[in-house]
């Protein structure tokens, strides 16, 4: 009976790791075809510019893995502006955007601009995957009109 016990005990204590709060990737988040897309965000999560609308760094980064052909190329392309960054490949899966000469183009001044992109992904076999979510990127500037005159 005590084993008995000790095993239902072991069986419940697996089940709650592995239940539904974790928040890790599994097989299923794999793409079957082409490139996988995973955790594309921005980083600062808001990018705050100062009066002369720089500051040390903006990028977009993300997670590209591809099991059956080498990845050769990654965009980031913003969903309502007429705007496509080309990824660099830093190392591993990880794939960066540079924001920096950018900025001036995005920002309104005096506004916080909230802006959608995606992320493309092509690898060496001529497969294109499209990330399933949005990246968002929130870009703050200064409003310069209030100290002229």
């Amino acid at each position: 009976m005590r084993t008995l016990i000790a095993i239902c005990i072991v069986l419940l204590a697996a089940g709650c790791t592995s239940g539904p709060l974790s928040t890790g990737k599994t097989d299923k988040d794999i793409a079957v075809v082409g490139p996988t897309i995973m955790d594309a965000r921005s980083s600062p999560s808001t990018i705050e510019l100062n009066r002369n609308y720089a500051l040390k760094s903006a990028e977009v980064l993300a997670e590209v893995k591809d099991f059956k052909s080498e990845v050769k190329d990654v965009r980031l392309n913003f969903t309502h502006v007429p705007l496509q960054i080309k990824m660099i490949h830093i190392r591993g899966t990880t794939w960066r955007a540079d924001l920096g000469p950018y900025l001036k183009q995005l920002a309104v001044g005096g506004k916080t601009m909230k802006y959608d992109a995606e992320i493309v992904a092509e690898n060496k076999a001529g497969q294109v995957s499209t990330s399933t979510q949005p990246v968002t990127i929130n870009i703050k500037s200064p409003d310069l009109s209030r100290n002229v005159g």
